[in-house]
């Protein structure tokens, strides 16, 4: 997780779009407290809508991020699609 994390930051960065990652992080990555849609946007300074949007592509990037990391890690095609939906909930098709 910790190197998608980081991938993650890259691309984004790479792609102007920091902002997401920061509501990424300080949303997904935060502690519970403080993991609210409303305090994130207050803190960053954006509406809750702009919140909601950047974290639903950044979560789709990370997911994406996060497969491609866990193919290389195993052995099987089933035992991709186990990994995945244990931990995305996600079934994920081998080609």
């Amino acid at each position: 997780f910790a190197r998608a994390v980081d991938e993650l930051r890259e691309v984004l960065t790479r792609e102007g779009k920091s902002r997401a990652f920061e509501a990424f992080e300080r949303h997904d990555l935060a502690d519970e407290d403080t993991r609210s849609y409303a305090k994130v946007a207050a803190a960053m300074g954006v509406p809750v809508t702009t919140i909601t949007n950047d974290l639903h592509a950044a979560r789709g990037r990370f997911r994406a991020i996060a497969l491609t990391h866990l193919r290389s890690l195993v052995a099987t095609d089933e035992e991709f699609r186990q990994e995945a939906r244990q931990l995305f909930g996600v079934e994920v098709e081998v080609t």
